[in-house]
């Protein structure tokens, strides 16, 4: 477990592992062979947080709303919140994502594939 401002977010081991081996495997090797390399790249940047304040958790925010295109808007963006966050609308529609995507990239910014 570690803190990442006001929220505890635990990543265990069964999480990394199913990204890994459910996800991962979904996309093709090229798409694979780039998310590696734009991984490996943030996970560098991420080590001049204490210079750049670009955390792994910031720059998965920073990149989530660019992977995320789907029909619903108010959706895409519930998915790039950072974790544990929640969104409600004007219209009381209460979007499904809850920091999903940002969740997922902070994890393989701090664990490269």
């Amino acid at each position: 477990m570690y803190h990442t401002g006001s929220v505890s977010v635990l990543f265990g081991v069964e999480l990394m592992i199913s990204v890994k081996d459910i996800l991962l495997p979904e996309l093709s090797s090229p798409t694979r062979l780039i998310l590696s390399h734009v991984m490996s790249t943030l996970h560098d940047v991420s080590q001049y947080a204490s210079e750049t304040r670009m955390t792994p958790l910031n720059l998965a925010i920073c990149l989530a709303p660019d992977l995320i295109r789907g029909p619903d808007m108010i959706e895409d963006s519930a998915l790039c919140l950072p974790p544990g966050k929640k969104m409600t609308t004007q219209m009381g529609h209460t979007p499904k994502g809850d920091g999903t995507v940002v969740g997922i990239l902070e994890l393989l910014i701090r664990n490269p594939i």
